[in-house]
């Protein structure tokens, strides 16, 4: 990974691919990505049930199709993070580029510690 401060880029390689054409629900989709990244694979089916976003339309007929779910602020993330026995946590919106990446790097170093019921996925607040 690139270092954080002066503007550089970080890149986690091997991060496996992102992208509507690859899963339709943004956050279910990231999160297997990072899943199977940090060894602990979970089926994209699996992650959009216990996080909702399988049934958001019978929450809302009238959402115009949208696929996110942080209409429903934190419930998803609780919800999911819960099924899979992780702790989470939100990283403040104000907070700069750093304090997110330093949240990513601390949960993958406990990942590869094996430490993933102690792991915390940081998500911005908003």
């Amino acid at each position: 990974m690139g270092s954080a401060g002066n503007g550089s880029r970080s890149v986690l390689e091997g991060v496996p691919r992102v992208g509507f054409d690859v899963h339709l629900s943004p956050f279910p989709g990231t999160l297997h990505a990072y899943l199977q990244y940090t060894g602990d694979p979970q089926p994209y089916d699996y992650l959009m049930g216990v996080s909702g976003a399988a049934f958001r339309r019978l929450w809302n007929r009238d959402d115009g199709g949208s696929i996110g779910i942080l209409r429903y602020e934190n419930e998803p993330f609780r919800q999911v993070f819960a099924a899979l026995g992780y702790a989470w946590h939100t990283v403040p919106a104000d907070a700069d580029k750093e304090a997110m990446l330093v949240a990513i790097c601390e949960s993958l170093a406990a990942c590869r510690r094996g430490n993933q019921d102690r792991l915390s996925i940081a998500q911005y607040e908003s």
